[in-house]
Parts: structure tokens; C-alpha cells; sequence
């Protein structure tokens, strides 16, 4: 019973950094005016490889405190500052449900939002009668 229960938690553990995966893909924010953000090539020296232009979609390969580790569009591989990239969604969420609209309990006013024909019809013969 002990192995078999091992043996479940080694697979379960092995399968979750796969299920658990964040998202993958950033746009460059700029927080100057110049429109370009800083490609350091490390983050202890801060030494600058290269510039990302703003609105440039890059693929994040990892976090590391205040920097994302990143590649670029031509393999570029580097580090941005965390409030200069905006996180894209590119894979499936949860999706939140929708509040149903509540009708009103009470008679229909000129300001109420329109009703279907078939709904005017009925409360027209209703009134009628």
C-alpha cells in the first residue's frame, strides 16, 4: 500500500509544473519617453545587450525577483525590469460566469428597455381584453 501510494505522489508531483504553467508571452511596456527598454544580459552587473522597442512581444523563460528572463523575436536572451513588461494572455483561463440579468417585477415604463415583438403583442391582447 505504501509504495503504491509513492508512487501516485511521484506522479503526481512530476505533473503538475505541466498543468501549472503560467503565461509565456509579454509585450514591452516603456516608462520613458525614448520608447525603448533596456535587454540586460545580466542582472548582478545590469550590463545592457541590447533595446526592446515599446509594443515588441517577447516570451518570458522565467521570474527572477524584480526582472523576467526573456527571448526575443531574433533568439535574443535576456532580462527586463518587471514593471516594464505587460503580461499577454495566451493561454486558456477560467472563465468567469455572467451575472443574469433580473427583470423587474413591475409594470413596463417608457424608459424600460425595449421588449420583444412577441412580448408586445401578448401584453397589447392582455390589455385589450
Amino acid at each position: 500500500m505504501t509504495t503504491s501510494a509513492r508512487y501516485f505522489a511521484a506522479i503526481i508531483f512530476l505533473t503538475f509544473p505541466a498543468i501549472a504553467q503560467a503565461q509565456s508571452t509579454g509585450q514591452v511596456e516603456c516608462p520613458r519617453s525614448g520608447g525603448y527598454v533596456y535587454l540586460y544580459s545580466s542582472m548582478i552587473t545590469l550590463d545592457v545587450r541590447t533595446t526592446l522597442q515599446c509594443g515588441e512581444q517577447v516570451q518570458i523563460t522565467g521570474r527572477y525577483d524584480l526582472y523576467f528572463g526573456v527571448r526575443t523575436a531574433k533568439g535574443e536572451v535576456g532580462y527586463v525590469p518587471v514593471e516594464s513588461l505587460l503580461l499577454l494572455k495566451d493561454k486558456p483561463g477560467a472563465s468567469a460566469s455572467q451575472p443574469r440579468a433580473v427583470q423587474p417585477n413591475r409594470e413596463r415604463i417608457l424608459y424600460d428597455a425595449p421588449t420583444a415583438p412577441a412580448e408586445v403583442c401578448s401584453e397589447f391582447h392582455a390589455q385589450s381584453s
